[in-house]
């Protein structure tokens, strides 16, 4: 066999794996969208709540994957401060830079705590970083003028959710770290609390048990996935401290 038919043929089948791979992340995204169809963001709005806390966000803040809106992040908040008001405004598909128009839309002038679920879309989608930075930062001050804490979680590392197949994977692992590394950074200077989900490799608990931790497209949290997530926001953060009064916290 001449080498310009080895060529050709070798090039034929990359070709014909990269149409198989292209194909089998479009059956991912197709779920993911079938998904958010479905979805519907958690909320709690109360006569007389003691606390308010406004939830913006992309996807994961709206609770897609989880079987019932309770199972979201802000629904598990929600068992544990009963009393707060929760208004989500949260959209599937929102890159950060829109939800500067949700933070804008809500109906309070004011909130004990904003909580912000951004940055996954600005990931999938590669949002310039120049971009991504100009609206964060504006983001991040418009909510510290309109709540007494702000907290921002991102998401886990993109590329390792089991939507995507290679070098896909590869691209969006890259592409998260550089996100990341810039949600760090800004609110490290803005001196608001980052809820760091990136955990590399084998300190992943998603790869250990990805049926587990992922909804059937493979790319969302299932609700073991947003307990996992719910659990670190609680932990490496004040955001129950700041929304408990005295008594929630006389009834521990």
């Amino acid at each position: 066999m001449s080498a310009t038919r080895t060529i050709a043929l070798l090039g034929a089948l990359v070709a014909a794996l990269l149409l198989v791979e292209m194909a089998l992340l479009g059956v991912a995204l197709w779920r993911g969208w079938a998904l958010a169809a479905e979805s519907r963001a958690f909320e709690a709005r109360l006569p007389n709540a003691k606390r308010t806390l406004l939830v913006i966000g992309d996807s994961t803040a709206v609770g897609t994957g989880a079987e019932l809106p309770e199972n979201s992040v802000a629904g598990r908040l929600s068992r544990l401060v009963p009393d707060v008001e929760i208004i989500n405004r949260a959209e599937d598909g929102a890159r950060t830079g829109e939800l500067i128009q949700q933070l804008g839309a809500a109906p309070g002038a004011a909130y004990d705590v904003i909580l912000i679920q951004s940055g996954g879309n600005d990931i999938l989608r590669f949002t310039g970083l120049r971009r991504l930075r100009a609206a964060t930062t504006r983001l991040l001050r418009l909510a510290q003028a309109r709540a007494g804490r702000v907290v921002m979680m991102s998401t886990g590392d993109v590329g390792a959710a089991p939507a995507f197949p290679t070098p896909f994977d590869w691209l969006y692992s890259w592409r998260t770290l550089r996100v990341r590394e810039l949600l760090v950074e800004l609110t490290t200077h803005l001196r608001i609390e980052y809820v760091d989900l990136y955990h590399p490799g084998a300190e992943n608990p998603f790869n250990a048990n990805p049926e587990k931790y992922y909804a059937t497209d493979g790319l969302h949290p299932s609700d073991e996935g947003y307990r996992l997530w719910f659990e670190q926001l609680t932990a490496d953060s004040s955001i129950l401290e700041s929304l408990r009064t005295s008594e929630d916290s006389r009834l521990e």
